[in-house]
């Protein structure tokens, strides 16, 4: 009986059109990250288990992936990329005062029994902006969302921004201790409005600040809910938290990005290291934001370095499901062209019939390459392989199939169309270069 071996639950593999149009979305993210002045950094797998503790204000120590090195050190597998750059930022920008722009590409690993139906394994693209506290930082980032969506063949999306500050500013206020405060945001994360509400009722408050509290799931919308979010309180730091969320807008607006914009100030983070705004990239067809982000100012304190940040993470899988499932077309796909030619037979005419096909397929290889187009050239036992070798190509994502035999003329087919046109081997490269059409 033959061995079959099974892949752990919560990763998978990829391959053919589903890579190709992943590695697409990585070089339409990545085209972005280097024309905004984003330079990448690579950061360890794995680290310290205190990168990422509970400190930290990441993942949960439950949630992660750990083992023990021959030193009795225990290690984690990364499970999110902000603390690994903050780590590393710490290190080798020390004394850095200027506008720092960091980004990375990788796999983030949680090891959750929660995430019904999502990877523990996940590849992820993001930026960090470092020492830039302003307005301004926050609309660069916000502006490169929307154009990362709309790169990757994104039109109909909304970028909802929250602030941790506002929520905070409350909580002070309330003087709640931090299992309340923990109770409260995680009721709102989890958007179990009536779990918030009796967590509220329990409490004992001004009634100014227990209407702020239970209007906050309701505080979502355009550009009105700022008007209502800053008349619920006259707390000077939740009022502050308003007004920098309208200059954001105002300057979101100067690289058009406005319309794509929504606020909602329900929406919170099981991450508690943000200090400011907080925003999702959502869309039909994702149960998930396909990019989150957040303002925190304060992180790199935990690592011995002073400096605000604002960064995001893009999910590639969860834009790639999207993609997948609206099917854009491609501008710059790349044709992928599979030569086949007819091995030698055991006699001399054969071989040297044999040899002038492996001649031109070479030759013809050559001049495709250099046209920029993919060209892979293989040998065939006979024509009944040949012609067999279509749905092969189909599969591993060739357009074209050209097939050099014993005659003096090369059979070209479209794997799309089925359509096959005879060409003259001394035409072959012109063909192509035309445009391959008959």
């Amino acid at each position: 009986m033959r061995k079959r071996y099974q892949k752990p639950e919560g990763v998978r593999d990829v391959y053919g059109e589903e890579y190709e149009q992943l590695d697409y979305l990585i070089r339409q993210t990545d085209r972005l990250f280097r024309a905004c002045g984003y330079q990448y950094m690579q950061t360890p797998s794995f680290e310290f288990i205190t990168v990422f503790d509970k400190d930290k204000g990441t993942a949960h120590t439950s949630d992660l992936f750990k083992m023990v090195d021959k030193e009795g050190h225990t290690l984690v597998l990364r499970p999110d990329f902000t603390p690994a750059v903050a780590r590393a930022a710490a290190m080798y920008f020390q004394e850095d005062t200027l506008p720092l722009r960091l980004c990375y590409k990788g796999s983030v690993y949680l090891n959750s029994s929660n995430f019904r139906g999502r990877l523990k394994e996940s590849l992820q693209m993001g930026v960090e902006l470092i020492n830039d506290p302003t307005a301004g930082a926050d609309a660069e980032i916000i502006a490169l969302v929307a154009e990362i969506m709309k790169a990757c063949g994104i039109r109909d999306f909304r970028i909802s921004i929250g602030n941790a500050a506002y929520f905070r500013a409350l909580v002070n206020a309330a003087e709640l201790d931090d299992e309340t405060a923990y109770e409260l945001r995680s009721m709102l994360t989890q958007r179990n409005q009536f779990g918030a509400q009796e967590i509220i009722e329990e409490l004992t408050l001004p009634a100014e600040l227990k209407t702020a509290f239970t209007e906050l799931p309701m505080l979502f919308g355009g550009r009105e809910v700022l008007d209502r979010a800053e008349a619920l309180t006259d707390i000077p730091e939740a009022r502050e938290a308003v007004r920098r969320m309208a200059d954001i807008y105002n300057l979101c607006s100067k690289y058009g990005c406005e319309d794509y914009i929504s606020f909602d100030f329900g929406m919170l983070s099981d991450y508690t290291y943000y200090t400011g705004i907080i925003f999702n990239a959502l869309t039909y067809g994702s149960g998930d934001a396909v990019i989150k982000g957040g303002r925190y100012d304060r992180f790199l304190e935990k690592f011995g370095k002073s400096g605000p940040a604002i960064g995001f993470t893009v999910s590639m899988d969860a834009i790639l499901n999207v993609f997948r499932r609206n099917n854009p077309a491609r501008e710059d796909s790349t044709e992928r062209i599979m030569i086949a030619y007819r091995l030698p037979a055991d006699n001399e005419e054969s071989r040297q019939l044999a040899a002038r096909a492996e001649d031109s397929a070479i030759r013809l290889a050559k001049a495709l390459r250099t046209q920029g187009k993919t060209a892979a050239v293989s040998p065939v036992s006979s024509d009944e392989e040949a012609h067999r070798y279509g749905e092969h190509c189909r599969k591993l994502n060739f357009g074209r199939l050209v097939y050099i035999g014993s005659s003096e003329e090369a059979a070209v087919t479209d794997l799309q169309t089925e359509e096959s046109v005879s060409v003259p081997l001394n035409r072959l490269e012109e063909f192509f270069g035309e445009g391959g059409k008959a």
